[in-house]
């Protein structure tokens, strides 16, 4: 895979709907059941 792909999946992951939901579910469980 050409390097810069790393990048423009980095950019894709923080600012798409469906990675920035998937986060925040993740870490709202991760709050509740980890001290």
């Amino acid at each position: 895979m050409d390097i810069s792909m790393y990048q423009d999946f980095y950019n894709l992951e923080e600012k798409h709907w469906w990675f920035v939901g998937r986060r925040e579910i993740v870490f709202s469980l991760l709050r509740q059941y980890l001290p």
